[in-house]
């Protein structure tokens, strides 16, 4: 395993996030990969990956470019998101993007502004094991991860309570 490491960047540090903005009205804040012009400062992923922070106002469409092998997952964090095959997700809904060609296709068709997450990495094809909110490639691994959780090695509990104006 290799050990943890944390790189900060954005507000009050000297990397901010970079934004790209392929039209009036959309806006997309480049955490990890790059889109267009814009390349995030984060140096700690060891695989390609995106990681974006999207907005977009009422009628807005998006369209990515997004390479075969990614597999790729929304978070809505307010709004509504449409995808091509008339398939909706709300707020706090997770979609996973089944990506058969080369770009990633979104639409604000709701009544507010649309805000999401969007994470897309290439496959890795390594074996993966799931338990509660740990994913790691073993059940040995989860086995351990639940233990340092148990013994406070993850830091102190999220406050799951706070709205999302807070967060």
């Amino acid at each position: 395993m290799e050990k943890p490491s944390i790189q900060l960047f954005g507000e009050g540090t000297e990397d901010p996030i970079p934004l790209y903005e392929p039209s009036k009205g959309t806006k997309v804040r480049v955490i990890a990969g790059s889109i267009g012009d814009a390349k995030s400062p984060c140096k700690i992923a060891h695989s390609e990956l995106l990681m974006l922070h999207v907005t977009m106002e009422v009628g807005q469409k998006l369209v990515l470019p997004l390479k075969e092998n990614f597999s790729c997952l929304t978070y809505v964090r307010k709004g509504k998101i449409s995808f091509p095959e008339e398939k909706m997700v709300e707020t706090h809904q997770i979609a996973w993007y089944s990506n058969e060609g080369d770009e990633f296709t979104a639409e604000n068709r709701g009544s507010e502004e649309l805000d999401f997450l969007l994470l897309a990495g290439e496959k890795i094809n390594e074996p993966v094991a799931m338990g509660g909110s740990f994913v790691m490639n073993s059940e040995w691994e989860i086995q351990r991860a639940r233990a340092d959780y148990m013994e406070g090695f993850f830091g102190s509990p999220w406050d799951h309570k706070i709205s999302d104006e807070e967060w």
